[in-house]
């Protein structure tokens, strides 16, 4: 698997020693698009090099990251750390994990 960062925030992998684990990075403040818009998934499915139906999107955040992914046509796992139940007016994401140990399920 090709495994990206794509954030709002301003931590690069390299101040936090995972850089190695991770082929691109797309912050936003670096390319002048934030999340939700779909303009950013865009890119990190560019930068994966796959095609929009082979790329998974993992996050916490229900607008940013879910309502973003799917106006961007790809799929998303919900980071639900905290058990926190969906706002209505988010769409279901395809998948809800509490630890990121249950993507292995996902991606086999």
């Amino acid at each position: 698997y090709t495994l990206g960062v794509l954030s709002n925030g301003n931590s690069y992998p390299e101040t936090l020693g995972v850089e190695k684990y991770f082929q691109f990075v797309i912050l936003a403040q670096d390319i002048g698009i934030e999340k939700p818009d779909p303009g950013i998934f865009h890119l990190a499915v560019e930068k994966a090099g796959c095609l929009p139906d082979e790329f998974l999107y993992v996050g916490d955040s229900q607008t940013d990251d879910i309502l973003g992914s799917r106006r961007a046509g790809v799929k998303v796992a919900w980071f639900n750390r905290t058990n926190a139940q969906l706002r209505p007016e988010i769409p279901c994401p395809d998948y809800e994990i509490s630890g990121l140990s249950m993507l292995m399920e996902i991606l086999k």
